[in-house]
């Protein structure tokens, strides 16, 4: 039997593990397998979603109206917009939608302020980091931390954000939100060894925190690099949003 066929009769939950893993490692032909043999609607939403997401299938979304039936589709779109040129439209988005999941607040005010730093909006974007204090200085690990640096580069510029980002830990395997700071803080060498270690899917979100962060210094020039960088990974250039 089939390896992908014998995973098909496993309990959700590890058929879940094994999307995850096969995501992690950037396994297309396996999530291809899984997806040909998956029959819960959300685990196959999920192994879509992992396909696009890796750059390796077109992904053609429907209208806001049905996107909004499921957060996880939702919350798909709504990360396909985190780049300065989608910015307005992310902010649009989640004016639209974020009342339908009110147990979901967190995740949008994470991408509200992403939006509100990309359109300069500072006033706004503070309101809402100041709702999350704590995680805003102590917890390294949190979006809001990394959004915090951002928010000090553009109002108090780099010198400001390294003395933020300079209270986190060294880490050799650091947290997805951990990236940006760790990418500034650390050693060359230890550095270099996490990129020789690490999944393409933390490359990309290393990269989309670094277009955020110079965005916000200011400095252009190394804005416009890392967005082009980001391209090349394929990441969501594939999706294709039906007005």
């Amino acid at each position: 039997m089939h390896e992908a066929h014998m995973v098909s009769h496993l309990p959700e939950l590890y058929r879940h593990m094994s999307i995850q893993l096969a995501f992690w490692l950037n396994k297309s032909l396996t999530l291809n397998e899984l997806l040909k043999n998956e029959t819960h609607p959300l685990l196959k939403e999920n192994l879509e979603h992992a396909l696009v997401a890796l750059g390796h299938r077109s992904f053609s979304l429907p209208s806001l109206e049905i996107l909004s039936l499921s957060h996880v589709s939702l919350f798909f779109y709504l990360d396909s917009l985190l780049e300065r040129t989608k910015a307005l439209k992310l902010l649009e988005v989640i004016e639209k939608t974020a009342n339908l999941f009110p147990a979901h607040e967190k995740q949008f005010d994470v991408l509200r302020v992403w939006g509100f730093l990309f359109t300069r909006n500072l006033d706004s974007a503070k309101e809402i980091l100041d709702k999350y204090a704590r995680e805003c200085t102590e917890k390294y690990a949190s979006p809001f931390f990394f959004l915090s640096g951002c928010f000090l580069a553009a109002t108090n510029g780099f010198e400001a954000a390294m003395h933020h980002f300079e209270r986190m830990h060294d880490y050799a395997y650091p947290p997805i939100y951990a990236l940006l700071g760790h990418s500034l803080k650390t050693n060359p060498s230890l550095f270099k060894r996490w990129e020789l270690q690490s999944f393409k899917w933390e490359q990309i979100e290393l990269l989309r925190q670094e277009v955020l962060f110079f965005h916000c210094l200011g400095k252009r020039g190394k804005g416009y690099y890392f967005e082009r960088k980001l391209k090349k990974t394929a990441i969501y250039s594939k999706v294709v949003a039906h007005e």
